[in-house]
């Protein structure tokens, strides 16, 4: 059985860095087997009712993180194969459900669906999930709208803010809410 995906193996198998598609090596992007033209629509209509534009936010797809995901998929065969499942799953529901495909169904039915998934799937509903989230959070676009300044590894960052000890002062005061051990 495959691994979860955590955070960490996502970014190992995304290159473990935060670089924008643009700058992946074509060579790169050709190896495997790229998603269908219809399983990258399904995609972005998922990826853009988890991630919706919103509050100057830009929605997964404006953001770059279909994107991303789908040249990852293109990479990476365990990535191509959790999307394709999810997106089948999805689009099964879909026409169960209102008779056509998942990004043609209105936003309610949308919604109910991947409820429902969520609910019958947890394991892939989150797995893609949170595929869909590091991808998201991966772009530059939105690091900058977050005020998120990327930095390499080796490169320091700003010193942090003082911490103001008033803060903490009444808790301070307070009696231990433990038993101290022996």
């Amino acid at each position: 059985m495959q691994a979860p995906w955590t955070r960490r193996r996502f970014l190992l198998v995304a290159g473990g860095s935060t670089i924008g598609l643009a700058r992946l090596r074509p060579s790169a992007r050709a190896e495997g087997r790229p998603l269908q033209p219809e399983e990258r629509e399904t995609l972005r209509a998922v990826a853009d009712q988890i991630i919706p534009k919103g509050d100057g936010m830009p929605s997964a797809t404006d953001g770059g993180a279909t994107r991303y995901l789908i040249d990852l998929a293109g990479r990476e065969p365990d990535v191509r194969r959790q999307l394709e499942a999810a997106l089948a799953a999805v689009e099964k529901a879909a026409r169960e459900r209102a008779g056509t495909s998942f990004q043609r169904v209105g936003s309610s039915d949308a919604v109910a669906i991947l409820v429902d998934f969520e609910r019958t799937d947890p394991a892939t509903f989150t797995a893609t999930r949170n595929l869909v989230y590091e991808a998201y959070y991966a772009q530059g676009v939105v690091g900058d709208r977050l005020g998120f300044a990327f930095r390499a590894a080796d490169e320091t960052g700003p010193a942090p803010e003082p911490f103001e000890e008033s803060l903490v002062a009444r808790v301070r005061s307070m009696p231990p809410l433990y038993r101290r051990a022996l």
